[in-house]
């Protein structure tokens, strides 16, 4: 998809003002920073910064990369087995998110300090997780399996996130390479006793769309029904019989 001249300036914009943002935030406190100094720094005019965020959190926060469209219709309609066509998913998403280093370390700097900021990254968060849902529930029966499988991923990267911001000499790649390895593993396991719960969750993650078991009860099941029949207990005999009065009218 070609992006017109236009929506690149626009982009472009909207980049510098974040990286003003954080930059001033970084160096005296995102509470600290006003919109006038932002707009300042970045040459623009205030109205116009309201044009582009709405406060200075989401200037700060950015719009973090989001799913290519054709890579989530790739997850949708592949036919491969879903484990791998999710490592192609997450391949592409992680070249993004390499692509930012510089800003996702000021970013986490921002985040540790002010909890709007923190907010706001948590609703780009959930609509991703509702996005890689969606792709996914077209592949895997169950939309509880989906989602949980959706959180997990989200969660993964999240997590890889977290250690290169914290680690020592470890690269953003290397962090988010070690996740990838975690979700492949998740979903390909099979044998361990500690996977069983996942391959019950998740059962369609190891076998492509040709692979899998016709459901039960849909028009190309060809198996045979068995009614279960409920067991009738016979009436136990009644263990006196009857009797009539006795001789001389009696009452027994």
């Amino acid at each position: 998809m070609t992006v017109s001249l236009r929506e690149r300036r626009r982009q472009q914009t909207a980049r510098d003002i974040q990286l003003a943002t954080l930059d001033l935030a970084v160096k005296k406190g995102l509470e600290n920073v006003t919109t006038e100094e932002i707009a300042a720094t970045t040459g623009i005019s205030t109205r116009t910064f309201f044009n582009y965020y709405t406060n200075k959190e989401t200037a700060a926060v950015g719009a973090p990369p989001p799913f290519s469209e054709a890579a989530k219709e790739a997850l949708r309609s592949g036919n491969g087995p879903l484990a791998d066509d999710l490592k192609m998913f997450l391949d592409q998403h992680f070249a993004a998110l390499t692509n930012d280093e510089p800003i996702l370390k000021m970013i986490g700097t921002v985040l540790r300090s002010n909890e709007r900021a923190r907010g706001i990254l948590q609703g780009f968060l959930m609509m991703e997780r509702r996005e890689l849902t969606e792709c996914l529930s077209h592949r895997i029966e169950h939309s509880q399996a989906a989602a949980a499988l959706a959180s997990h991923t989200t969660d993964a990267v999240g997590r890889a996130i977290f250690l290169w911001e914290h680690g020592e000499g470890i690269s953003l790649s290397a962090a988010l390479d070690g996740r990838r390895s975690l979700i492949s593993a998740t979903t390909l396991c099979r044998r361990q006793s500690g996977c069983r719960t996942i391959r019950r969750r998740f059962p369609p993650l190891f076998l492509s769309r040709t692979q899998r078991p016709t459901p039960r009860g849909s028009a190309s099941d060809t198996r045979t029904r068995h009614v279960s029949r409920p067991t009738v207990s016979p009436r136990s005999a009644p263990t006196k019989a009857l009797r009539g009065p006795a001789p001389g009218g009696a009452q027994r």
